[in-house]
């Protein structure tokens, strides 16, 4: 690859490489083929981007039928290594934080990916794990700060969704998409809330467990941990910023659902609304992965949802509700807005957010140093707030990972075209 190609491209030509490779690699993930993407140097590079913004290497790696050029299998294979070297990491972490949060008489749920990894629902090495959460009750805080600390966790900062504890002395990130030497972050969590865009829908409740001993709990059942994974994701889809990781998740798991799981799940409220949000992350689930979401949840969730959030999510690609989508509105997830009260609300947020969000936004930049590498969080929120509505500026996680993809590829080798036994 020249230097000239090394440089991130115009948007225009990002955003359709970023489109096409895509939406080929995740229907790779669910169904592999034999036919090698007639991809040039540029579009192989994008794709090591695509792949590490959905969070699907480790397992194209596995599933994939071609290899492609020796630099895209050498990015897949090195990519699943440091993936099963992590999940290992993460293992070895989890067990100690299970012994002092045992010792110091503390029950806490472990959330999302760690409850994954518990159940067995990937295969080892599959699934990137970016940080473990848990969920703790609010009385128990202080005891969980200081039984992290023995672990030699420090806590980074506390924002409004949670409270991130990080290791001492380790710097953040080392390379491009997985690897093994990344910092574990450690997010504790005493309520699971996501806002809607504006409307807070609290499931917290749902997850506790009947009977809460000390040390690591699971959720009250496989319906509370689906409940999470969709909520999660409904924030996500909402935000432009869903991976297909997180759809990857929800299928895998509803295989594990009977349809009292689902009743479960469809008929409780939260805060004596019902669960209108559902219906996004299962319609988008059902699209890659056909056959996953039984036809009568789909319905029934279908049935939840305003009429408007059903026609703006009901044929979304991943291309455009997350990071392969190189561009982002001034307000992401207006649609998601109940009345026209909570989308005027949504817009001042967005427009003049308070001293609790910029002072949030900017202990989640100083935590993680990559951002800083590209000047936005350098302008004022006045100036992203001009070149969101004027100029559609560019997303910097997209920019990063497109520049980190780049530069890994000094030279693409030729492309194969036989198929991987």
């Amino acid at each position: 690859m020249t230097d000239a190609t090394r440089e991130v491209p115009p948007i225009r030509v990002a955003a359709a490489a970023l489109r096409e490779t895509t939406e080929r690699l995740a229907s790779e993930v669910v169904e592999p083929t034999d036919a090698v993407p007639e991809w040039s140097d540029l579009y192989w590079a994008v794709a090591q981007a695509a792949a590490a913004i959905q969070g699907v290497s480790a397992l194209l790696c596995a599933r994939s039928h071609w290899a492609g050029p020796r630099s895209w299998l050498s990015f897949l294979q090195t990519q699943r290594r440091h993936s099963s070297l992590r999940d290992q990491k993460i293992g070895r972490l989890l067990e100690q934080i299970e012994t002092v949060t045992r010792n110091a008489r503390i029950g806490v749920v472990a959330l999302k990916g760690a409850a994954l990894r518990s159940l067995r629902v990937h295969d080892h090495g599959e699934r990137p794990m970016a940080d473990i959460d848990l969920l703790v009750r609010p009385a128990d805080l202080q005891l969980l700060q200081r039984a992290l600390g023995q672990l030699n966790y420090r806590l980074a900062h506390n924002g409004a969704r949670h409270a991130v504890f990080l290791p001492a002395h380790e710097s953040v990130v080392h390379g491009f998409g997985e690897h093994e030497r990344n910092v574990v972050p450690i997010e504790v969590h005493t309520t699971v809330a996501e806002n809607m865009p504006v409307r807070r829908v609290d499931i917290t409740d749902s997850l506790w467990p009947t009977n809460l001993h000390d040390g690591i709990n699971s959720y009250a059942s496989h319906a509370a941990l689906m409940l999470h994974l969709l909520l999660h994701s409904s924030g996500n889809i909402r935000k432009r910023a869903i991976r297909q990781i997180q759809l990857h998740d929800i299928a895998s798991l509803s295989r594990h659902l009977d349809r009292s799981h689902w009743d479960d799940i469809l008929s409780s409220r939260d805060g004596g609304q019902p669960r209108w949000w559902l219906y996004p992350p299962l319609a988008v689930t059902a699209q890659y992965y056909s056959d996953s979401i039984p036809a009568d949840t789909l319905r029934e969730a279908r049935s939840l949802c305003p009429p408007v959030l059903r026609m703006l999510t009901h044929r979304a690609r991943l291309a455009d509700i997350s990071f392969s989508n190189p561009r982002i509105p001034a307000f992401p997830g207006i649609g998601w807005s109940r009345t026209p009260l909570e989308a005027l609300r949504f817009m001042r947020a967005r427009i003049a957010p308070g001293r609790a969000a910029l002072d949030g936004l900017r202990n989640s930049v100083d935590a993680n140093q990559r951002p800083k590498q590209l000047p936005w969080y350098e302008l004022s929120h006045g100036q992203r707030v001009f070149r969101w509505l004027f100029r559609r500026a560019p997303r910097v996680q997209t920019l990063l990972s497109l520049r980190d993809a780049l530069e890994q590829m000094p030279a693409c080798s030729p492309q194969s075209n036989n198929a991987r036994n």
